[in-house]
């Protein structure tokens, strides 16, 4: 009992540090699902619900392995200078070592990892394993879209811009909770390693003016108005951003949390295309052959009527 109650408290004073926050992690991978090509949008339609719920897993686990949380990040500021980063895991590890890539992070290597075991869940036809790394996959895929994840100074604990990290990918993220999002299609990637770094860096090079924008706007507001204390239903305060520094942060981004949502999404779905095409496009498991976890939440979303210190 004590051991789950600590769970639980370090679970909510930890999340600000997790990337994109609960309910956009669920967002991104729902979206992914409804922009898949058929058949894989015909078979994952069926099991939305998993996907949705089960994208958080991967936050989850951090708590009980201890060689999950560098899956999330990687602080690519060792990789500034060098000619050509090496993308291959093993030349990584030949250069860096072991140790420095647990520390700096992997997640570029973790998404590739995990597509490779979801085709291979595609060549066994296991419909556990699909669905378990495919929500897994859309965790880790939208995490490597976050900017902040790609630096040491992930928190602005560098800069003296404390709290930068939830502001970003949580509170302004959480302005589009109900946005009606327009990724483009899913695509085939010829070369998943080189898109998946690709990916990365396109996040990395947002990172000066994420934290410009946070200047210039708390600068402009000294007078105390850009935090508030808002009550939790649990009774707990806690410190955030007034909701009019939140947008005015956005505007100064240019919608950029926006639209690496929306890349998340396409991505998502490109992988998991991709994954299954690599498989040999194997028929899919029949949606009536179900795990008892996965029946079970599928028999809960027909009862339904909603349709609808850690590093990083």
């Amino acid at each position: 009992m004590r051991r789950g109650f600590l769970w639980v408290i370090l679970f909510f004073f930890s999340n600000q540090l997790f990337a994109w926050g609960f309910e956009p992690h669920q967002l991104i991978n729902k979206h992914a699902v409804l922009i898949l090509p058929s058949p894989l949008f015909d078979f994952y339609k069926k099991h939305i619900k998993y996907i949705t719920e089960h994208a958080v897993d991967p936050d989850k686990k951090r708590y009980i392995d201890t060689n999950e949380a560098p899956k999330h990040y990687i602080d690519l500021e060792i990789f500034i200078g060098i000619d050509s980063a090496p993308l291959n895991y093993n030349a990584a590890k030949t250069i860096w070592g072991t140790d420095l890539i647990k520390k700096q992070g992997s997640v570029p290597w973790t998404v590739y990892f995990t597509m490779q075991r979801l085709q291979y869940a595609f060549e066994k036809q296991n419909l556990k394993n699909i669905l378990k790394l495919s929500a897994e996959l859309g965790h880790y895929v939208a995490d490597l879209h976050v900017p902040l994840h790609t630096t040491e100074n992930y928190n602005g604990q560098l800069t003296n811009q404390h709290g930068i990290h939830k502001l970003w990918e949580t509170e302004v993220a959480g302005i589009y909770n109900n946005y009606a999002f327009l990724p483009n299609e899913a695509q085939y990637l010829q070369k998943p390693l080189d898109s998946i770094w690709k990916w990365m860096w396109e996040s990395h090079d947002q990172l000066a003016n994420i934290f410009a924008c946070e200047k210039k706007c708390r600068d402009k507001n000294q007078s105390g108005l850009t935090q508030s204390y808002t009550t939790q239903t649990n009774g707990i305060m806690s410190l955030q951003n007034n909701v009019d520094f939140v947008r005015e942060y956005d505007k100064c981004l240019k919608l950029k949390v926006n639209l690496r949502m929306e890349e998340s999404i396409q991505h998502i779905a490109s992988c998991i295309y991709t994954s299954w095409i690599l498989a040999g496009q194997p028929p899919l498991p029949d949606h009536n052959e179900l795990p008892d976890e996965v029946a079970l939440i599928n028999k809960e979303n027909t009862n339904s009527h909603d349709h609808g210190s850690c590093h990083h």
